[in-house]
C-alpha cells in the first residue's frame, strides 16, 4: 500500500490535469457554440434576438386585443342595424 502512494502523482499534478481537461472542454464547447470566437458578439446577437421576440410578442398581443375590440364593435354594429331595421318595419306596419 505504501508503494502505491509513493508512485502516485502528487495532488497538484492531478489538479492541474483536471483543470487542463476542463479548460480544453470549455474551449471546445465555446468553439462549437461561438464559431467566430467572439463571445461578446454572440451575447449581443442573442440579446437582439430576445428583444426582437419580446417586441414581436407585444405586437401580437396588442393586435389580438385590438382585433377583439373591433370584432365586438362589429357585432354590436350589426345588432344595432338589425334592431334599427326591425323597428323601422314595426313602425311602418
Amino acid at each position: 500500500m505504501a508503494e502505491i502512494e509513493k508512485n502516485a502523482p502528487p495532488q497538484s499534478r492531478i489538479d492541474k490535469k483536471i483543470v487542463e481537461l476542463i479548460s480544453d472542454r470549455i474551449d471546445c464547447l465555446t468553439n462549437e457554440l461561438v464559431p467566430d470566437g467572439d463571445i461578446e458578439k454572440h451575447y449581443e446577437y442573442h440579446k437582439r434576438v430576445i428583444e426582437r421576440k419580446r417586441t414581436s410578442d407585444e405586437l401580437k398581443s396588442e393586435l389580438l386585443k385590438k382585433g377583439i375590440v373591433w370584432a365586438i364593435g362589429a357585432i354590436f354594429t350589426v345588432l344595432g342595424l338589425a334592431l334599427w331595421e326591425y323597428l323601422k318595419h314595426s313602425i311602418n306596419k
